[in-house]
């Protein structure tokens, strides 16, 4: 698949609503099993930040998981493609961990750059919305 990200996919309403009652019995010590299948079931249904938050799980073996860095890192790479800066700086960052680290300096410093500018047009935006923002407000 190719590398250069895509943008964010629009989650369907079912997996925003999966993935947001997966976020609640995460940071409420709910259920993790269910959490967990919450997760997949937005992830197979292409919504990009449970896709993300599921591969954190299989990195760090959340949620009864057994740690599974080569999934974790395909996850991440999925979510990368699409856009997710946290995905991209957990890949590279990953990348960088592995034992083929040599091979992969291409991969790592592609998406290290990626989300820098990411961010940076994040940080633009936010400026943006923000000077748009106070200079619609009335004049007293």
């Amino acid at each position: 698949s190719e590398l250069y990200p895509t943008g964010p996919r629009v989650p369907s309403e079912a997996s925003e609503l999966s993935y947001q009652k997966a976020l609640q019995l995460v940071f409420q010590g709910g259920d993790p099993v269910l959490a967990r299948r919450l997760l997949v079931e937005s992830s197979d249904a292409g919504h990009t930040r449970a896709r993300t938050d599921l591969g954190l799980m299989y990195l760090k073996g959340m949620g009864g998981l057994v740690p599974d860095r080569a999934l974790a890192c395909q996850l991440l790479q999925q979510s990368a493609i699409e856009g997710h800066v946290r995905a991209m700086q957990v890949l590279s960052t990953e990348l960088e961990r592995g034992e083929s680290a040599g091979q992969n300096r291409a991969a790592i410093n592609f998406w290290r750059q990626q989300a820098a500018e990411a961010t940076r047009a994040l940080a633009v935006s936010a400026s943006t919305l923000e000077g748009s923002s106070s200079s619609a407000k009335p004049a007293h």
